[in-house]
Formats: structure tokens, C-alpha cells, sequence
């Protein structure tokens, strides 16, 4: 992980934090590759190296265990206050491994 992503689609692009990807990375369909190996090309070695940093600083939010499954459970835990009452405690006990619930 650090390396630029380059997230190649056939028809829709399903990628995970698009903008991020986007900005830090590339997003193109097949037909896009070439283009996107002349832009990788032209880039300075400076450049290069403010993406790869870039990605790297998202690592542990964004791409590790604990980012994503911490994500989860505020994304879930936000749905429920927004729809309704919440899930009895036991619900919660197999999260208490995580850092977000302990």
C-alpha cells in the first residue's frame, strides 16, 4: 500500500472513495489506459511522490481494518439514530474488539 491506485472500469467505474482515488490516482475505462500511461509518464518525480504520500497518509483511515470497520460501525451507528431505536446491547457485543467500542 502507497503505491498510486489506477482503477481501470468496462463499463461503470464501482470504485471505493472516488474522489480520493480520482485526485490521488486514476480512474479511466480501457479505451482511457493509454492516456492515463502518457499522463503517468509526463508526471515529475515530485508529483509522483505527493500522490504516493498521499495515499499513504489514507492508509490506516481508508484502506486497513480498523479505518474501514471503525467507517462501518459510525455509518451504522449514525443510521440508527437517524431511523430508530437502537439495537439491544448483545447486538453490539461481537464489535468490542473494536477500538471505536471499547
Amino acid at each position: 500500500m502507497g503505491l498510486i491506485p489506477i482503477h481501470i472500469f468496462s463499463d461503470i467505474p464501482w470504485v471505493p472513495y472516488g474522489d480520493l482515488v480520482a485526485k490521488h490516482g486514476f480512474v479511466t475505462s480501457i479505451d482511457g489506459l493509454p492516456a492515463v500511461i502518457d499522463t503517468a509518464k509526463s508526471l515529475s518525480d515530485d508529483a509522483l511522490a505527493a500522490r504516493e504520500a498521499a495515499i499513504i497518509s489514507l492508509r490506516k483511515s481508508h484502506f486497513e481494518w480498523d479505518g474501514t470497520s471503525a467507517f462501518c460501525v459510525f455509518f451504522l451507528c449514525f443510521f440508527l439514530i437517524l431511523t430508530g431505536p437502537f439495537p439491544p446491547v448483545w447486538a453490539l457485543r461481537p464489535l468490542t474488539g473494536c477500538s471505536l467500542l471499547c
